[in-house]
């Protein structure tokens, strides 16, 4: 609440600059679940600042979540050609083609990205979670591995690669990454959803559950994330079966704004 009306406080005094306009915009999806709110705050940023490429690119994200591919499309292009160099480009890139359900294409050109940009391992991210949609486990792990060498703390990681464990027969190793994100959730915040994916894919959804219910409480942006991906690419939604959750993803959905 401090940071969003510190935000607001900059922008009553002055309307015009696009960079809090945007960061207003971020505050609105990250924290409020406001995507019309957000929608207005990149679109008047853009308006002062049509050359603001990390705008371009962060708008198309939110509009790849919301399902509006050609939208999302325009403002990528329109990034791209501003700062070619962006890591976004490639990341957002790929996101879109999950959403589609294009994972092969993700597998495919994820790799040929990952060759022109070696330094951004995020792609390997992206690579991995197509991988393990088409239930291609061992693959995964490897390139999981792979990208945790580079994040060794990533809970992004970590997450999916013990998912991909449980899945593959590997529940200790699983259980062991459970236990190092449970660990860390002690000292910093960490969606409760990253550990109830490991929980899933050890067929323990009772205790996922919870941990989704909890994420609710906290607002967790990356449980609405979940809900609003289409599957196959939305593994907890996809895979966790607890009678409860259906119930609570409306919840959720409906909590969420996507219109004035």
């Amino acid at each position: 609440d401090q940071v969003i009306s510190m935000a607001d406080r900059a922008l009553a005094l002055d309307p015009d600059l696009a960079e809090a306009h945007s960061a207003r915009a971020e505050l609105s999806t990250f924290l409020e679940w406001d995507f019309a709110m957000a929608k207005t705050h990149y679109e008047k940023a853009l308006q002062l600042t049509p050359g603001f490429a990390n705008c371009h690119l962060n708008y198309a994200n939110v509009l790849v979540l919301l399902r509006d591919y050609d939208g999302a499309a325009k403002h990528m292009e329109r990034g791209q050609a501003l700062d070619p160099l962006s890591p976004l480009c490639a990341l957002f890139h790929l996101e879109m083609l999950a959403s589609k359900g294009l994972q092969k294409e993700v597998i495919d050109e994820g790799a040929s990205l990952y060759r022109a940009d070696p330094d951004n391992h995020m792609i390997l991210y992206q690579i991995g979670k197509a991988l393990v949609t088409q239930d291609r486990f061992p693959e995964a792990i490897q390139v999981l591995q792979t990208g945790l060498g580079f994040y060794r703390e990533s809970p992004v990681f970590l997450s999916l690669l013990g998912y991909a464990k449980a899945r593959n027969g590997q529940p200790e190793a699983a259980l062991k990454i459970l236990q190092d994100l449970d660990q860390k959730a002690r000292s910093n915040y960490l969606s409760p959803t990253y550990q109830a994916l490991i929980l899933v894919g050890l067929g323990r959804h009772a205790e996922a559950y919870r941990l989704v219910e909890k994420a609710f409480d906290y607002r967790s942006y990356q449980l609405l994330v979940d809900c609003l991906k289409p599957t196959p690419g939305n593994l907890l939604d996809s895979q966790l079966k607890d009678p409860r959750w259906p119930g609570l993803k409306k919840r959720i959905l409906e909590t969420a704004k996507f219109q004035n």
